[in-house]
């Protein structure tokens, strides 16, 4: 005689919240030992976010050989700051760096472009504001033209020089941050070997100067 077979749904044990919550809080820590196996650094960069180490007095002289113009300024960062990832530079997949980090690496990537831009504008006390949307940080200016990434209308922090205000963005380009996220992470980049200040003459050893005596 063939015994029937027990067809009633076996229960799995059920896992207490608490569980999965410490079982997800060591995995995020796992993580970030990973990335960060000196933790020191996070932390740090964590702190320059919020307080973005402006060092006007490093730049002093370096800003008084550029024009009196933001534009001018700006154009100067951006051809100085070759666009790198904190990978490459630092050996980590984020990283606020300091102005003197900026200045040696002569690389980096927006935070660094934006660190040096505000730190010549505020030696040269000219007005700007420095925003932060959700995937970029940037330095705007009266008559910088606006562009789909650095739009005043996708930022949620914004700074002035007097401190920091916060709004809800008018808009968040999900799209364009997707796109700018794979271009930045697999899209290889051209290095210069030469520098970036080369259309700049007479800066280029300047720089050299303050970055040697700040490093």
């Amino acid at each position: 005689m063939q015994r029937g077979r027990n067809t009633q749904p076996r229960h799995r044990p059920r896992v207490s919240l608490r569980r999965r919550v410490l079982v997800a809080a060591l995995a995020l820590l796992w993580t970030l030992l990973v990335l960060y196996p000196n933790p020191t650094s996070l932390f740090a960069s964590l702190k320059r976010l919020v307080d973005p180490p402006l060092e006007p007095g490093i730049v002093q002289d370096l800003a008084g050989l550029l024009p009196d113009h933001q534009r001018a300024v700006g154009a100067f960062s951006q051809d100085y700051v070759r666009y790198d990832n904190p990978w490459t530079l630092y050996g980590e997949p984020w990283h606020f760096p300091t102005l003197g980090e900026v200045l040696a690496d002569r690389a980096g990537d927006c935070q660094a472009e934006a660190l040096l831009t505000a730190s010549l504008l505020e030696a040269k006390g000219l007005p700007y504001t420095l925003h932060y949307s959700f995937d970029h940080v940037w330095v705007d200016y009266p008559g910088k033209v606006v562009s789909s990434l650095e739009d005043p209308a996708t930022a949620f922090i914004s700074n002035e020089g007097t401190g920091w205000f916060s709004r809800l963005p008018e808009r968040i380009p999900l799209r364009d941050i997707i796109d700018a996220r794979v271009a930045f992470h697999w899209t290889p980049h051209a290095h210069s070997e030469e520098g970036a200040a080369a259309p700049w003459p007479g800066i280029a050893p300047r720089i050299h100067g303050v970055a040697g005596n700040d490093v």
